[in-house]
């Protein structure tokens, strides 16, 4: 049986176990997706989950222990240590008694850039909304296409250090910084935040809207609702929409494929 699970808290607005659940069917393996609700994170929390679930192969993190969780794995992956974040861990069982091998790995960055059509956006410059684990995926991703990427955030100053790893142009604002000059070659706009996620879905960044236009692509990583607050008022000013959902299942199926194949 393979048995897989979820830490973060909270984890109410969820739909991974679902996800799992129906891949389970569609895979034909018998398995079982287990969310972990941790309020507080424990000392070497992946090594204690490993031993309380011994059939466990691996898990996946969310907010807000993407960054976290990395001081407690044996080692992660080049794109998971330049984000500064770990969305999946693997757990490598030797069979012999040794204590696994707890490898991290983030698979949000090529989630979000699989969603994006090639012939959509990928040009000019980008705006990222938010500073966290999140936000750092899509910077890394849309950097990675040669795009200038600005971090909005409410201090900024805070957070230019943090992105000194990232590929290409990164710089940082705050949000009453976003004016029509900034705008002017912006051709996606990304929610990273969580406002607007359920249960909380009358929230929304405080973006200047009306500055937005049919050319922009604005994507609210967002997935439960389908369709948020932030989404309703970039599509008002004619800006083509889209939620998290597609990059939900494409994370999750790259961290299927990183549990389940063999390693080399």
């Amino acid at each position: 049986m393979i048995q897989l699970g979820l830490i973060g808290y909270p984890l109410g607005h969820s739909f991974s176990q679902k996800y799992f659940t129906d891949k389970f069917h569609a895979e034909c393996v018998e398995g079982v997706y287990t969310p972990l609700p941790l309020p507080v994170y424990p000392a070497d929390a992946p090594r204690r989950i490993a031993g309380l679930f011994p059939e466990m192969i691996g898990f996946n993190v969310t907010a807000p222990y993407k960054r976290r969780v990395m001081q407690d794995l044996d080692s992660f992956s080049i794109e998971a240590r330049a984000i500064g974040g770990v969305n999946t861990v693997k757990i490598v069982r030797s069979g012999d008694g040794e204590r696994p091998r707890l490898l991290g790995f983030n698979t949000d960055w090529l989630g979000f850039r699989y969603s994006i059509p090639d012939d959509c956006c990928l040009r000019g410059s980008a705006i990222v909304l938010g500073s966290g684990g999140a936000a750092r995926a899509a910077v890394y991703a849309l950097a990675n296409e040669g795009m200038k990427v600005t971090v909005v955030s409410r201090n900024p100053a805070e957070i230019k250090e943090s992105f000194t790893s990232m590929p290409g142009v990164v710089s940082a604002a705050g949000y009453d910084e976003i004016d029509a000059r900034l705008m002017e070659d912006v051709t996606i706009v990304v929610n990273a935040t969580p406002l607007g996620t359920w249960p909380d879905t009358d929230r929304a960044p405080a973006f200047p809207y009306h500055l937005l236009h049919k050319g922009i692509l604005c994507y609210d990583m967002v997935y439960n609702p389908e369709e948020t607050l932030f989404m309703r008022k970039c599509s008002e000013m004619g800006s083509t929409v889209k939620n998290g959902l597609d990059m939900l299942h494409l994370q999750a199926d790259l961290a299927w494929r990183l549990w389940t194949e063999p390693e080399c």
